[in-house]
């Protein structure tokens, strides 16, 4: 089951990155929810939905894909955005166990639970 959502993120100018093929999705080389859109050869920096991380496991890197946190591998790529909750969720996205019955959990998209 694959999650996406993808937020657009304009790129300053301390941060550059040269697309190694004309069209793919590339991680970012320290934030695990964001990526690189390279569309002709030109990157868009993309930051998955908050909650979600960039899934870098497709070889050819055509796939432009976030998941929830728990089923990426980040590896070293240790950096996300702030946590935005709302009740009962600790992130926009993701699942996340009852404060007080640890028997329920929240399935949250767009902060909705």
């Amino acid at each position: 089951s694959v999650v996406f959502a993808t937020l657009v993120v304009f790129t300053g100018a301390q941060e550059q990155f040269v697309c190694p093929h004309d069209f793919g999705f590339y991680a970012h080389q320290v934030s695990c929810d964001k990526y690189w859109a390279c569309d002709l050869g030109v990157p868009t920096l993309r930051t998955c939905g908050n909650g979600l991380a960039f899934v870098d496991t497709d070889p050819e890197n055509l796939k432009e894909d976030c998941d929830y946190l728990h089923n990426v591998q980040c590896g070293t790529r240790t950096q996300l955005q702030p946590p935005i909750s709302t009740p009962n969720c600790d992130y926009l996205h993701g699942i996340f166990p009852d404060k007080d019955q640890c028997e329920v959990f929240y399935s949250c998209w767009a902060g909705d639970a």
